[in-house]
Formats: structure tokens, sequence, C-alpha cells
């Protein structure tokens, strides 16, 4: 396991994920309640501008990020998984 959480109903967490080749590299899979948690794939982030300013220091490395929100009591494994056989586990934990 990648990384464990525990969330109340409502709160949300961040994944970020290298994106090796853009938004379609990455896909997830909910083992467990998938009633118990709602995931989005939100953007691939961009490099603060103020880093694009300063040409001395390099850009800060994209992410994928996804957002696992707790909807309802209940306990999942959130499995995400690129085309390039990477993989993330996130096990999530909901308290109502």
């Amino acid at each position: 396991m990648d990384e464990s959480i525990v969330l109340r109903v409502g709160q949300e967490h961040a994944v970020r994920l290298t994106p090796h080749g853009g938004a379609a590299d990455w896909t997830f899979d909910i083992d467990g309640m998938d009633s118990a948690v709602d995931v989005r794939k939100m953007w691939t982030s961009r490099p603060y501008e103020e880093d694009e300013e300063d040409p001395a220091s390099p850009p800060p490395p994209r992410a994928m990020v996804f957002i696992i929100r707790a909807v309802a009591a209940g306990e999942a494994t959130v499995r995400f998984r690129s085309i390039q056989g990477d993989g993330h586990e996130v096990a999530v934990r909901v308290n109502p």
C-alpha cells in the first residue's frame, strides 16, 4: 500500500501521480465499499508562474491530480494504474 488515509464524510484528499504522457495515462478502480468514496480526475498541475520568471531554477515536475472525496462511512482501496505499468494504491477509511 502506497498511502493509507482516514477522512470524514465530505473531506477530500488529492493524489498526485507522474503524468508520463498526459491525462489519459492513468485509470483507477475501487475495491471494497465503492460507495464510500468518489474519485475524480482533475487536471495535470502546472508549474507556478513565479517559477517560470526565474530561469535559473528548473520548473517543478508536473503531476496528474486525482481527488478522492469521502461520501459515506466505510473502507475502500483506490488502485491507480498507468499505461506504462506504474501503480499507486490508496487505502481509505471514511468515518462519519
